[in-house]
Parts: C-alpha cells; structure tokens; sequence
C-alpha cells in the first residue's frame, strides 16, 4: 500500500527510527540521499572533525548490490547516524525490538575517511574531503 508515494511499511518503519533515535543520544544524523552513503559517511566525519573507519560488507551482503551501489546509491530512506559505541548498541537494541533495520558499520576514529564495500573502496584523508566539501559550499 503507497500513501502520498510512500510504502505504508517505509512510513512506519521511519516513525519507529525517529523513536528508537529519541532513546540515544546521538551526536550527529544525515540523511543518505545527495551521493549516497559514502557523502553522508564524509559529512558526519567533517562535521565531527574526525575520521571513519567503515565496513559495509553487511550492507552489500542485504542488499545484494555492488559495492559501489551501496557507497554511492541514492535510494531513499537511509540515515547515517553517528554517537558513543553504548548508545549506538542501545540503538540498534532498541531498532531491533521495533524492526526498524539498524547496521552497526564503523567507527569514528583518526584523520582519514576509509570505507570498504565488497570490491569498492574509498580512502582519503578527512582534511582533503573536508576542502573538497566546502569548495562545493556558496560561501
């Protein structure tokens, strides 16, 4: 069933995340749509002023996609949420009880951006992104 071009499952599968996201403190939310993971990944890292660590073999595994679908795919509906390893858990806990699907894909960690998914990777450091970032931003 779509309601206003929306699965009634997605709708209520985002009322459940906006929830369980209420029960963690989290420290930084984007969504994963212009470029896909991979931006979203870097956004939170130049935000946080810290590097990632990433794994989305998982994600690969789910989807059955590419590796570089699953970086750059702009499908709706994903959320790169990043917060203290505890809350994180309590999250993905809390997601589990309400089957709102939650990965636990990385860490925040040193100063590069280093994402792998399946055949595809991305590797640079955050300082580099970050100039890359606001040259794209109206000053």
């Amino acid at each position: 069933m779509r309601e206003r071009g929306h699965r009634r499952d997605d709708l209520l599968q985002t009322a459940q995340l906006r929830h369980s996201l209420t029960l963690a403190l989290v420290q930084s939310c984007i969504l994963n749509s212009d470029g896909g993971l991979a931006c979203a990944l870097a956004e939170c890292a130049i935000h946080g002023e810290v590097g990632v660590i990433v794994d989305l073999d998982e994600l690969v595994e789910a989807r059955g996609a590419s590796g570089e679908a699953c970086l750059f795919g702009e499908g709706a509906g994903g959320i790169c949420v990043a917060g203290r390893a505890a809350e994180m858990q309590a999250l993905a806990a809390a997601g589990e009880e309400r089957g709102v699907d939650v990965m636990l894909i990385g860490r925040a960690t040193g100063d590069r951006i280093a994402i792998s998914a399946a055949e595809a990777e991305v590797s640079l450091p955050l300082e580099v992104a970050e100039r890359a970032w606001r040259s794209l931003r109206p000053a």
